[in-house]
């Protein structure tokens, strides 16, 4: 296989499959342009003005990973204790706020798959305290399909203006339970299922199922089943686990809730985390570097994390046709966890995270293994135009791993009996889950019949038995249709 760098392997103690590490670097061609690329939106005029920066990361399946900073870790503030700049470290840790739901979802997914839950399971099942002692804006009767997919018509707790006061009046060292912070959630928005809406009460939601359904609380469900797993070495779930390395100071502009100058500063001796971190939880706690998140996104969208079943049920829940409700504050379709952004690239799918200090980006291209993650701690930022530019970076590079990982989406491999009457067996192989559309065709390639199949298929082998419609004797063509793949074999009909 032509310049494919060296990997390890290694198998998870905790399941069935196989996580790799890669010991080389991506091409030192590409690694340049990726650092210029980070150097260059961080001091664009189009860009807003960044006083912070950036760590990043970019990991190609079955090629290699470039992790590169650009700017400070921490401005210089010497009226509230910080006098000297710091400059970025790719060992530095920064706040992923909403990229930890992707985690969440990851935790639901892998019991759905060991059957300890159901989707379809109102989280009242499993959350005792909501039946006993409910909470007024929040649903018992909401399923575990519909936090994931933010159809509950739950407000969102993290924007209301009961939660926001109650975290500056206790001076942002307040230790919030899950309960007490969803608390804050107003009143519902819709009919349960009616329509979507993002809310960060879901995902608390979601932590608080996990934990009823195991006995064991979210951050142990964490580390032992993701971060130990994947030697994620750099990355904790802040207030419940010790802090470990150095974390980037935010920046932010407190002055519409605090007694500062505006504009963006350092704010790391201007305001505690506590609060927020605590409050946040299973839907924004987790702190990690650029380099571990990618290799999270690298195993999660390369189908390497979770069971089968799991993986193939986040992919598909992304799919507008079979989700058509679009998010009200977004212009997109999220699914388990995911969420399609086509403002980096076809197929690519992810999740962001942004609050008070920090913002991120995890996004990755299951199809050929482009995974990217940057880390801001800056906010406001704007990092999916960065994620596009390096995207098409690692694109244009045409590195040959990309190519050989490529898999055909179908393998066809027989049907029987030919000729046939009034039914066929027929079998095939999918190399990645998606859509498989099936039709008779005649020998100038009309349809016949309609589409006698179009339905979703897992990866895997797949075996059905196929009636036939009622049509003359003859010569026709059996087509078969999934994305980016077209086949035409021969029928013959008496």
């Amino acid at each position: 296989m032509r310049n494919l760098y060296f990997l390890i392997l290694f198998t998870c103690l905790s399941g069935n499959f196989t996580h790799f590490v890669y010991s080389q670097p991506l091409p030192q061609a590409l690694t340049a342009r990726l650092q210029f690329v980070l150097d260059s939106c961080r001091t664009s005029s189009q860009s807003p003005v960044y006083i912070a920066g950036f760590s990043a990361a970019v990991d190609v399946r079955n090629v290699g990973i470039w992790t590169g900073v650009s700017g400070q870790a921490g401005a210089a503030n010497p009226n509230f204790g910080v006098p000297a700049a710091l400059l970025w470290q790719d060992t530095m840790r920064s706040r992923v706020y909403s990229v930890t739901k992707s985690f969440t979802a990851s935790i639901i997914l892998m019991l759905m798959a060991e059957g300890r839950l159901s989707l379809d399971d109102t989280i009242g099942r499993w959350i005792d305290t909501l039946v006993s002692n409910p909470l007024p804006n929040i649903r018992n009767q909401a399923t575990i399909r519909q936090c994931l997919t933010h159809a509950t018509g739950h407000g969102d707790y993290v924007t209301s203006l009961g939660f926001i006061l109650d975290v500056v009046a206790n001076n942002g060292t307040k230790v919030y339970s899950p309960r007490e912070a969803i608390g804050f959630t107003p009143t519902p928005l819709f009919a349960l299922g009616a329509s979507r809406s993002y809310s960060s009460t879901n995902y608390i939601l979601l932590g608080m199922v996990a934990e009823g359904v195991t006995d064991s609380s979210i951050h142990q469900l964490f580390r032992s089943r993701i971060f130990q797993p994947l030697a994620l070495n750099n990355t904790y779930l802040a207030i419940a686990e010790p802090a470990s390395g150095f974390l980037a100071h935010p920046h932010d502009d407190l002055s519409i809730l605090l007694p500062v100058p505006s504009g963006v500063m350092n704010i790391q001796n201007v305001f505690p985390f506590t609060s927020i971190a605590s409050g946040a939880w299973a839907t924004g706690a987790i702190v990690s570097t650029a380099a571990d998140i990618a290799k999270y996104a690298r195993n999660l969208y390369g189908g390497t994390l979770l069971p089968p079943s799991a993986y193939d049920s986040m992919l598909r829940s992304v799919d507008s046709s079979l989700n058509p409700i679009p998010v009200a504050n977004y212009n997109d379709f999220p699914g388990y966890g995911v969420f399609n952004n086509s403002a980096v690239g076809a197929g690519v799918v992810g999740h962001g995270g942004s609050a008070t200090g920090y913002k991120a980006f995890m996004y990755g291209n299951p199809q050929n293994g482009i995974n990217i993650s940057i880390l801001c701690n800056q906010q406001p930022a704007s990092l999916d135009r960065i994620g596009q530019v390096l995207y098409e970076s690692v694109l244009a590079a045409n590195i040959t791993g990309i190519e050989e990982s490529h898999q055909e989406p179908i393998q066809f491999i027989g049907f029987y009996p030919n000729p046939a009457e009034r039914e066929i067996s027929l079998q095939w192989q999918m190399n990645r889950p998606g859509k498989m559309n099936i039709s008779i065709r005649d020998m100038k390639g009309n349809c016949v019949d309609g589409s006698i199949l179009n339905q979703w298929y897992a990866s895997g082998l797949h075996q059905i038995i196929l009636p036939l419609p009622e049509l003359a004797a003859g010569l026709y063509l059996l087509q078969l249709e999934t994305e980016g793949m077209l086949l035409h074999k021969k029928l013959v009909i008496r």
